[in-house]
């Protein structure tokens, strides 16, 4: 019950709050920010939002149990107005940022990045065995994509922007090949989460211990043994650390002990 409460209690602010620059941080200089992409690909259609928070920030927040919910702004609630009612259900998601500098770092979302879940925190092979030659070229394309992005919308001028990009914009369009919906075709899993609704884990991605041949490293991002996992309802996007189904019913057994002690406490009176 301690730990659900810590969950439920952790600071729901628009995410996110931190000061960033007016373009989305890339990988060349550190510590990138979030941005999330949305994808139409039958239109040939995207929309991209600049998270404003740092990996760092982000890992931060991790540790201590925060969550974050952005709601649509301006952008978006055109980018789905334009978006043709057949189209929705193929609508796809992702959520990425990038470091270079130093030993390369990437937050992603994707489903079944690790086989190695079980002990996280010395997860040493990804799916299919990435490599950390692999993994740092991950941002070779993602770069351009940002870049690209950058230029139009809201970007150059307002923290945490946003932009609607189509084909004809090039490689500032979210479902190009140089990003797409697994990393510009860098990795081997797919990163984007289908479906209005759908939920996906969080992870971190880090190179091994050389540059070479040695296994990247992939950390399912955990809260108290709880998974970080980012979710669209269509409008907003909550990221939170989400209680197994094991933990809620521990919970509601608890509940339900506590009642009937009050009741039992009631009926002596």
């Amino acid at each position: 019950m301690k730990l659900h409460r810590q969950i439920l209690a952790a600071a729901a602010i628009g995410l996110f709050s931190a000061s960033a620059l007016a373009t989305i941080q890339n990988s060349e200089n550190g510590n990138g920010e979030l941005f999330w992409t949305i994808i139409d690909p039958v239109a040939e259609r995207s929309y991209t939002r600049d998270l404003g928070v740092t990996i760092d920030q982000f890992l931060a927040g991790v540790a201590s149990g925060q969550s974050w919910s952005v709601g649509a702004d301006a952008a978006l609630t055109s980018f789905i107005a334009g978006t043709a009612a057949g189209n929705l259900a193929t609508l796809v998601w992702s959520i990425g940022a990038m470091d270079s500098v130093g030993p390369n770092r990437f937050i992603s979302t994707g489903e079944d990045v690790s086989r190695n879940s079980a002990t996280p925190a010395t997860a040493t092979s990804g799916l299919l065995g990435i490599q950390t030659t692999q993994l740092r070229q991950f941002d070779d394309n993602a770069n351009i994509y940002l870049a690209q992005a950058n230029l139009l919308g809201t970007h150059p001028t307002v923290d945490h922007g946003s932009n609607i990009a189509t084909s004809a914009d090039g490689d500032a369009y979210g479902g190009a090949a140089v990003y797409g919906t697994n990393w510009g075709g860098r990795a081997n899993w797919d990163n984007s989460v289908e479906v209005i609704g759908g939920v996906s884990k969080l992870w971190l991605l880090e190179q091994g211990t050389n540059t070479t041949t040695s296994p990247a490293r992939f950390t399912q991002l955990l809260y108290a043994g709880n998974a970080y996992t980012a979710q669209w309802d269509g409008t907003a996007l909550q990221i939170q650390a989400i209680p197994e189904p094991g933990t809620y019913a521990m919970l509601g057994a608890g509940l339900l002990v506590v009642g009937a002690l009050a009741r039992r406490r009631s009926n002596r009176a």
